[in-house]
């Protein structure tokens, strides 16, 4: 599924993960965290505004390298916590 966010203001991790629950309204267990694939191909875990900085510069770079008036889509994979309940 793909969603936007509205500015880039709310580009940040609270927003992102508030804008996953309302795109995916059914599934039962919280997003805790999401991935994205860097310029290297490597994934990166966000898990908290503090790890926000290289993905923010990354969608940034991304921005200015496609020199058009449409924002480039940044593909985020929701992590979630199946065990929210902490249950062993």
């Amino acid at each position: 599924r793909s969603a936007r966010l509205e500015s880039e203001d709310m580009f940040t991790f609270d927003s992102i993960l508030r804008l996953t629950e309302r795109t995916f309204p059914t599934c039962k267990h919280p997003f805790t965290s999401f991935n994205y694939f860097d310029d290297d191909g490597d994934r990166v875990t966000v898990s908290s505004e503090l790890e926000m900085g290289p993905l923010r510069g990354f969608y940034f770079q991304l921005c200015q390298q496609q020199q058009r008036s449409s924002k480039p889509i940044l593909k985020l994979q929701p992590i979630i916590n199946r065990n929210h309940a902490n249950l062993t």
